[in-house]
């Protein structure tokens, strides 16, 4: 890609550690984070560096009794809900980019960095909804998010291609960012009302990645020579 030249340091999204109210005795195992695979193939040089992981015991999210959870169980509802859940990452990831872009914030081997670690992030993602089977109380907001996922592989190719510019890439990702966030936001509902998960838990372990997505792209500096 000619226009956008970036070397981000991206930060890998950590698996959320939720309390589960009530679930049963079993202490579950954390999962990895979905193996993150979109049209160009470049790799990205990044440095990984921990997201911030709600810690917090939380209160129950209702006064309904949710399902007991096994460990089986509870794995499974994670990889789902982190697969969604790195689509809105990955959105935001590529609205900012296109930001700094377009400020002129980033640009040579900063831009470059950073398209060819959204490149990444989407092909890994893209991997993870090949192979993952969603939960079935999640099918649906995980067939949505899919879509949304679809869309922001095409804004990605295209930008890279030299197709649009970061402006065009700006209002093409605004209404996704929009949609996204109520599909997370009604998949972690569901969580909450099916099996206790916290919901003022789970909507801080979100912001607090969403918050640090700015960190995840910044500039290399060049010392200046003496």
């Amino acid at each position: 890609m000619a226009v956008l030249t970036e070397t981000a340091t991206l930060l890998p999204v950590s698996t959320p550690t939720w309390t589960v109210t009530p679930t049963d005795t079993t202490t579950p195992r954390p999962i990895p984070t979905a193996t993150n695979t979109v049209t160009p193939t470049p790799t990205a040089t990044s440095t990984p560096t921990d997201t911030p992981t709600a810690t917090h015991t939380p209160t129950p999210a209702s006064t309904a009794t949710p399902t007991p959870l096994s460990e089986d169980l509870r794995n499974r509802i994670l990889e789902t809900y982190q697969l969604i859940f790195h689509t809105q990452v990955n959105a935001e990831m590529l609205s900012e980019a296109a930001a700094r872009v377009q400020a002129g914030e980033l640009t040579g081997f900063d831009a470059l960095g950073a398209t060819l670690a959204l490149v990444g992030l989407m092909e890994g993602v893209d991997q993870g909804y090949a192979e993952r089977k969603p939960l079935d109380l999640l099918t649906s907001p995980y067939a949505d998010a899919q879509e949304v996922h679809e869309t922001l592989k095409d804004i990605l190719a295209r930008w890279w291609n030299e197709e649009i510019d970061s402006t065009q890439v700006l209002t093409e990702v605004e209404p996704e960012l929009t949609r996204i966030d109520g599909i997370v936001g009604g998949a972690e509902r569901t969580l909450a009302r099916t099996y206790g998960f916290d919901m003022e838990e789970m909507a801080q372990y979100r912001q607090e990645v969403l918050d640090s997505i700015p960190d995840m792209l910044k500039p290399t500096v060049v010392p200046e020579p003496r």
